[in-house]
């Protein structure tokens, strides 16, 4: 796995990861959740968009599954 697919899955994963939970604590009505969204939904799509027209050549290194860490 390149170095790229692994911040980048996580990039995206935040706008649906925060959407999930508003609904699990009810804040639906919450303006802070959603500015909160609308800022990191936003930078993680344009994060992507980025890696994907300007790729930066030193994430495109494999790395293993324990690259986390």
């Amino acid at each position: 796995m390149k170095q790229k697919h692994f911040i980048d899955s996580h990039k995206c994963a935040t706008a649906p990861a925060v959407l999930l939970l508003m609904a699990f604590y009810h804040q639906w009505e919450n303006p802070t959740a959603w500015i909160y969204l609308a800022l990191h939904g936003t930078y993680g799509i344009l994060w992507t968009l980025k890696s994907r027209i300007f790729p930066d050549k030193s994430w495109e290194k494999r790395r293993g599954s324990g690259m986390a860490w």
